[in-house]
């Protein structure tokens, strides 16, 4: 596979974390409405796990938003890109499949975040409606 075309997949792939990013906002929202409505206690409780979750959601978003664009860059020039990143962050070299198994490696810890924090949204709404 070319570098190139390494680089645009990878950066393919991370753009779809604002997809993800945008579902964890909308989530918090929900979960941010249920924790303030008065309810029962265990069920605001397990909203507040939710919004905890979207912070590690979003931390993970902005690190995979930073490296997509990165992505973008070094696809004009994968290997010249790629040394000038390393000058200026004053690190060693890495090649290019370490860094695109790295940058995804985050858009998957992204992704848990994401359906974790919609599992314990899920919990919450359901404990709400049980009336717990």
């Amino acid at each position: 596979m070319s570098a190139d075309f390494t680089c645009g997949l990878t950066r393919s792939f991370l753009g779809s974390g604002r997809v993800l990013a945008n579902a964890g906002n909308a989530a918090a929202i929900v979960g941010g409405v249920g924790c303030v409505v008065a309810g029962p206690v265990y069920s605001r409780i397990v909203l507040a796990g939710s919004l905890l979750f979207w912070f590690v959601e979003c931390w993970f978003a902005v690190r995979v938003a930073i490296d997509g664009s990165l992505f973008g860059v070094m696809a004009a020039d994968p290997e010249e890109g790629g040394r000038q990143l390393d000058v200026m962050l004053n690190r060693t070299g890495r090649p290019l499949a370490e860094r695109s198994r790295g940058a995804l490696a985050l858009w998957r810890k992204q992704i848990a975040a994401l359906a974790v924090q919609l599992a314990a949204l899920a919990a919450g709404i359901i404990l709400r409606i049980a009336n717990i």
